[in-house]
């Protein structure tokens, strides 16, 4: 079960199935790089996150490239292709929690 005070579950297929990794909210703004089996093949994502924190993906494993930020409701939110840029859609490398 995740963990209720925030997290992210990453899927390969864009119908939020082929689980690839699950990882609970720390806050304080850390950067997860993601290992080979997970990088490059994000299709679709799960997540909830305090209100007042941000989720950013980014494209590569390196926190200072390109990245999206998504803004946490309190409520889980379920994100496929139409709500990823595409050039984060199967290019994804890593996540980090982001004060807003």
């Amino acid at each position: 079960m995740p963990d209720e005070r925030g997290y992210l579950v990453i899927f390969e297929d864009d119908g939020w199935r082929k689980e690839m990794g699950r990882y609970s909210f720390v806050g304080q703004g850390v950067f997860q790089a993601w290992s080979d089996p997970q990088n490059d093949k994000l299709s679709s994502f799960r997540f909830k996150l305090p209100v007042g924190w941000g989720l950013r993906i980014y494209k590569h494993r390196d926190p200072k490239k390109e990245s999206h930020l998504w803004v946490g409701t309190g409520k889980e939110e379920s994100i496929n292709k139409d709500g990823i840029p595409k050039f984060l859609h199967d290019e994804a490398s890593g996540h980090g929690w982001v004060p807003v």
